[in-house]
């Protein structure tokens, strides 16, 4: 398999990181994930949009190249060495050169690698999934929440939870107790016909996803609201499902003892993939 690091395409085994780098010492970097189809990235901007808000939050120079049309011939390139016509990506920035906590330098190094993916459209889960509460570790009310850092510890340790649990999910607290997210997704409730997800700089990562819809809400005719979220309102909600810029949609059909339907994640699954048609297809 064929990656891209720092300008260079090379095979995934000769990928060579010092152990004096800073992603793996401090964490000191971000990281994206999105789909490609028909060798194209989908949704970029968007992936792009909250890449960037991170390096600045960092302080981690953004290259003058580095623009969405730079990052998706890059891709399309990845791909077809790859021959890979739909795929995973993920993207991998951190700050380069050594040090202790104080920084040598602030320019970026860049990771990108492909995983093969066998759909390209969303398929809605037919079965929907059981989803837990996860207190143990809440998320910090900081910027820097909204974007994808690589210290994943609270996501981490919520994945095993819900592996314990036998759950499929779980969702995770914000530290004023207020639903932040969930494992690797976000929020989205129905209750009486509108539709609301959580607020912004809620302690929970800025979804690609949930942007795409939330910003298209008005042509798609759906009634749409940023709400404060809490376990209250997943309890009195009809519909309960999670969104991400991989999976599109997953219905949740239990939380605790509360059972949801999936009405309308079958029409937004297909509201998406009828764009996806138009803008990529």
């Amino acid at each position: 398999m064929q990656i891209y690091y720092n300008a260079n395409y090379i095979n995934s085994d000769e990928l060579k990181i010092s152990s004096s780098s800073r992603a793996f010492k401090y964490g000191d970097g971000l990281f994206e994930s999105l789909l490609v189809i028909n060798q194209n990235p989908v949704f970029l901007e968007y992936n792009l949009k909250r890449l960037f808000k991170g390096m600045q939050l960092l302080e981690i120079e953004i290259p003058e190249d580095w623009d969405n049309d730079f990052l998706k011939a890059s891709i399309t390139k990845l791909s077809k060495k790859n021959r890979y016509k739909n795929a995973r990506c993920k993207i991998t920035v951190w700050r380069g050169g050594e040090g202790l906590y104080k920084p040598e330098k602030n320019q970026p190094e860049l990771l990108i690698e492909l995983t093969e993916h066998e759909n390209k459209y969303f398929e809605l889960n037919e079965d929907g999934i059981v989803a837990g509460l996860f207190d143990k570790m809440q998320k910090q009310l900081t910027p820097l929440s909204a974007c994808k850092t690589l210290n994943a510890i609270p996501y981490v340790m919520a994945a095993k939870y819900a592996h314990e649990q036998n759950l499929n999910d779980v969702v995770l607290l914000n530290t004023d107790g207020k639903i932040a997210d969930a494992i690797s997704s976000n929020i989205f409730l129905v209750l009486n016909n509108a539709v609301f997800t959580t607020e912004e700089n809620n302690g929970g990562v800025e979804g690609t996803m949930q942007q795409v819809i939330y910003e298209h809400a008005e042509e798609w005719n759906l009634k749409l609201e940023r709400i404060e979220i809490t376990k209250k309102e997943l309890l009195m909600a009809d519909e309960f499902f999670l969104t991400n810029a991989i999976q599109g949609i997953k219905w949740v059909k239990q939380f605790e003892e509360k059972r949801y339907t999936n009405e309308f994640a079958k029409k937004l699954t297909e509201l998406l993939n009828s764009f996806i048609k138009k803008a990529f297809l």
